[in-house]
């Protein structure tokens, strides 16, 4: 190469990935939004067996609508995984790759959850006479539940480490996800509503749900502004 070349106008491999990990992203904090609107009723995990089968009977139809939209949002998670690592570039290190495993495995519980659920309700008929299987099956629900959350957790928290590090996210975006990783991860190993009705259980699952969409909107809007990606150099050498 003559007289030099600079980064701006080299992308690292998968750059271009970048804007459609934005739009999987906005996308996915919509559906988010919609679902937990449209749930926002639902007993909690711990609520007594005829309280959680009221809610089955009259809530069925918004429960249908709930499942479908995450059959929608689960897929775009791997999309917005590899964005976001390919986005940070290999100055973000190891954490980037923890990130991208956390977030990309939480349609390997969505799925297996969401179906099982769709089944539930869809047998509700029959399953009502059999009490002891359909306890099993809310509580095998708040299971998946919290480790999904927890996937989340770690996902979110290693991404947001590796972009302080690395200097690609503004520091108040790292410091947000690594508070929602935080959260995440309490929530989801043991300090939830299924265990305990306290406070800092109620507290984390909350500050998790209210926190989890502004990190992922950010994130996505960053993504969509830099469709370069990360830079080569990381990179790129300056020749003459």
């Amino acid at each position: 190469m003559s007289d030099h070349e600079s980064a701006r106008g080299v992308s690292a491999p998968g750059g271009q990935f970048s804007s459609v990990a934005g739009v999987a992203g906005l996308t996915c904090a919509a559906l988010g939004l919609v679902i937990g609107i449209l749930e926002a009723g639902a007993p909690a995990f711990n609520a007594p067996l005829p309280e959680v089968l009221d809610f089955l009977r009259n809530g069925s139809g918004v429960l249908y609508a709930g499942s479908v939209l995450r059959f929608l949002l689960l897929p775009l998670l791997p999309l917005i995984a590899v964005g976001i690592y390919a986005w940070l570039g290999a100055a973000a290190g190891a954490w980037r790759l923890v990130g991208l495993l956390g977030l990309a495995l939480v349609p390997a519980i969505g799925f297996p959850a969401n179906s099982a659920a769709a089944i539930a309700l869809w047998r509700l008929p029959v399953l009502e006479d059999q009490t002891q299987l359909l306890t099993m099956l809310w509580s095998m629900s708040a299971v998946w539940f919290f480790g999904a959350v927890m996937l989340w957790g770690i996902g979110v928290g290693s991404f947001s480490v590796a972009g302080w590090q690395s200097r690609r996210m503004p520091r108040w975006l790292s410091a947000l996800g690594i508070v929602v990783g935080a959260v995440g991860v309490v929530s989801g190993v043991g300090v939830n509503p299924l265990v305990h009705r306290e406070l800092l259980a109620a507290l984390a699952l909350s500050t998790f749900g209210l926190l989890l969409p502004v990190w992922l909107v950010a994130t996505s809007i960053m993504l969509l502004r830099d469709r370069g990606g990360a830079r080569l150099a990381e990179g790129v050498v300056v020749t003459t």
